[in-house]
């Protein structure tokens, strides 16, 4: 357990294993960095999960959070109870690798929307590293609450996986003020990496180009709609 008394403290980065975290009484805390040493494998069976299902508690201040992690650790934001009130910005890197109709991590997704009300810019950045085979059904998207704050959405990495397909659309449908969002099939993070991908960053992407070409197709076909359009940019270079 790491239990942090500091009422000055502004930033807190964390890159371990423990069971528990406690911050909440780091009062002016404003931006907070996980990353999970295990997202490349099985579900931790150390307890690291437990970390994440109590962020929102631990976390009450906090208004960036950027995250490292794996899919089967999404699905823990479904069983949280508390709410990220002060959270406006929220970035996520995470691997997929082979999950290509499973759409109960991007369920995680929704609910850690639903767990943000107030959140205003999102970035969901996959690994490069996965095997998206081609969708076998039709993507619809998933039901959820109305979002009345988030403005921003970038998506870098986005493939034929239903589940995430779903997500988007769920957002590009409940988001009330979304101003835009960018879909990039391309994919930065390496998800045996430490480091956290994000917009500011820049950077070069895969390059298969095949790969691309086919995951922008599937982002065309399932995103680009009439009602989206003044909103929906999908990135060709």
């Amino acid at each position: 357990m790491l239990e942090l008394h500091a009422s000055d403290v502004k930033t807190f980065e964390f890159d371990e294993s423990v069971k528990q975290i406690v911050l909440s009484e780091c009062m002016k805390l404003s931006e907070a960095t996980f990353v999970s040493n295990l997202r490349a494998g099985e579900i931790d069976e150390y307890g690291f999960d437990f970390t994440f299902t109590e962020l929102s508690t631990g976390l009450p201040h906090v208004h960036k959070l950027f995250l490292l992690l794996n899919v089967d650790q999404v699905l823990l934001f479904s069983d949280n109870q508390s709410s990220f009130t002060n959270l406006r910005y929220l970035n996520m890197n995470f691997a997929i690798f082979l999950y290509p109709e499973d759409t109960s991590w991007a369920v995680g997704l929704v609910n850690l929307l639903e767990l943000t009300p107030f959140l205003e810019e999102l970035e969901l950045h996959l690994g490069r590293d996965r095997f998206c085979p081609y969708a076998t059904r039709t993507a619809e998207a998933m039901q959820g609450p109305l979002h009345h704050h988030l403005k921003s959405v970038y998506i870098s990495g986005f493939c034929d996986v239903l589940g995430l397909a779903e997500m988007a659309l769920y957002i590009l449908g409940n988001a009330t003020t979304l101003k835009r969002m960018v879909v990039d099939p391309s994919g930065y993070n390496d998800p045996e990496n430490d480091d956290i991908y994000s917009v500011s960053k820049g950077g070069s992407g895969e390059d298969c180009p095949d790969q691309i070409n086919r995951k922008r197709i599937f982002a065309q076909k399932i995103l680009d709609r009439e009602e989206f359009r003044h909103i929906l940019t999908i990135l060709w270079t």
